[in-house]
């Protein structure tokens, strides 16, 4: 089977959306289906916007000849009108991978309001959708009013292994401050900014926050946050150290303490799961995905963004309460084995691809 793919950029990029693509394309190339890859350039809105009406595409799309075409949901400024001109003249069934809502990480209503509107829009022009998880699912069938076929997939566990419950128990008797860990890309929708609010007030003694995500995102953004920790003087209590590579990713997980992305509202949360895998609890936001992953009090806290004292107290409660840490952390490790390997998820979205383009289109 041929399958269309449509991407923004490279499949290299480093965040959650392009793993879960990249493992897709991996498990679709290994069952013997010929992928062509189709990257957007996604500089500005404006070349966004000409995609939708964009001849080339069509003639690529058309040259090739697929039997299905993916299209990550990441690029629907790009598509809705796209689809529709494809439809009248290649009328190839269309899926949708859907990382995230992006309204819903909007906080101000004129902008909730637009991405809403376009979201809405994009998802009418496809014919089906494979979620990273029920909460997206739910969220585009009861705020978007959009009911298509669709298929949950969870992105998997396994990609950065597992730590042994020997090792996390020697791990968390260790005295001195909470080793919080900020796994995900300097950009404002992370919430890095408000953990540094909250953090330079809480207790100098009882943490210490490493950061590992790319810098080079949102060079703005990066640069406010250099300007917080400058100012605030949290230099010596906060560790920048950009992008990693896996395994220098795995080396720093084992050191830590605590999974901390509790202003991230996510559509499922990779890291949640990467984190865990490792034995980090979560402190995650109680808006979003986390609560699919986060049992509260067991496993992690959900944290509501909106009462940062929260957060305080928690980070207070796992420095004073070391058995509580040790137990939560090894509850984290075993909550994993209730989530799919990356094999399993991505074989799921295979047979429903190869289902819909033979047109099999039940809700599942």
């Amino acid at each position: 089977m041929r399958i269309g793919f449509i991407v923004y950029g490279s499949l290299q990029t480093c965040t959650g959306g392009y793993i879960y693509d990249s493992h897709l394309v991996r498990c679709l190339q290994e069952n013997g289906h010929e992928v062509g890859l189709i990257s957007l350039k996604c500089s500005n809105l404006l070349l966004k916007a000409g995609h939708n009406i964009s001849p080339g595409l069509v003639k690529t799309i058309c040259n090739f000849r697929p039997h299905i075409l993916l299209q990550d949901a990441l690029c629907l400024l790009s598509l809705p009108g796209f689809n529709r001109l494809l439809s009248r003249i290649y009328p190839v069934p269309k899926l949708a991978l859907v990382h995230q809502l992006i309204f819903l990480r909007q906080e101000t209503k004129t902008r909730r309001l637009y991405w809403q509107g376009m979201e809405k829009l994009f998802f009418r022009s496809v014919n089906g959708l494979v979620c990273n998880s029920n909460t997206t699912k739910q969220g585009i069938r009861k705020r978007l009013n959009i009911n298509k076929p669709t298929l949950v997939a969870n992105p998997g566990k396994d990609r950065l292994g597992f730590l042994g419950e020997k090792e996390i128990v020697e791990r968390c008797s260790h005295l001195g401050p909470l080793k919080l860990f900020f796994l995900g890309n300097v950009v404002p929708g992370k919430g890095l900014d408000k953990l540094l609010q909250v953090l330079k007030h809480t207790r100098e003694d009882i943490w210490r926050l490493t950061v590992a995500g790319d810098l080079d995102v949102d060079k703005r953004y990066s640069r406010t946050i250099l300007n917080m920790i400058d100012q605030s003087n949290l230099a010596e209590k906060v560790n920048l150290l950009g992008q990693l590579e896996i395994q220098d990713l795995q080396c720093e997980l084992r050191k830590q303490d605590v999974l901390c992305l509790p202003f991230s509202c996510e559509g499922f949360g990779i890291a949640f799961l990467e984190g865990m895998s490792h034995g980090l609890p979560v402190l995650g936001s109680s808006k979003g995905a986390a609560r699919e992953i986060v049992t509260h009090g067991q496993n992690g806290f959900l944290v509501d963004p909106d009462r940062r004292g929260e957060l305080q107290y928690y980070l207070e409660l796992l420095y004073s309460d070391r058995e509580r840490l040790q137990n939560m952390s090894l509850a984290a490790l075993r909550s994993t084995q209730d989530f799919p390997g990356w094999r399993e998820s991505m074989q799921n979205i295979k047979m429903f691809s190869e289902q819909f383009a033979a047109g099999n289109n039940a809700v599942c």
